[in-house]
């Protein structure tokens, strides 16, 4: 019965935390920003081809007034349209930024329109 949930520590209550609590996996923040990235692009990709969509993620320049070097600049185009645009350190978190910008505002623009063919989940 240890196996699950019935391990006793005191954050066990606490579910978005739940990973804090294994102590044979320390938290390492680029694991859990490259997991998300995963997560936002995927599921990016995933809505675009249930609806049809082209999906592309691209390099942008930095604006002329950028002092910093290192950042990377990323934007993407559903369907030829730039609807998201993320900085970041890596092309991985700065994809992951771009991405969840886009998903917002695609899912806000297909889900607040009610098109017909789209799944009603």
């Amino acid at each position: 019965m240890n196996s699950f949930g019935t391990q006793p520590f005191p954050k066990e209550d606490s579910l978005s935390s739940s990973t804090s609590s294994e102590p044979s996996r320390p938290l390492d923040p680029r694991l859990e920003s490259s997991k998300k990235s995963v997560s936002s692009v995927s599921a990016l990709k995933e809505l675009c081809t249930m609806e049809g969509l082209g999906v592309v993620f691209q390099p942008r320049p930095p604006p002329p007034n950028s002092m910093e070097k290192d950042e990377v600049h990323v934007q993407v185009e559903i369907d030829g349209e730039v609807l998201g645009k993320g900085i970041g350190l890596t092309w991985d978190e700065a994809k992951m930024e771009a991405a969840e910008k886009a998903l917002g505002s695609l899912r806000s623009t297909l889900y607040g329109q009610k098109r017909q063919g789209s799944p009603s989940t």
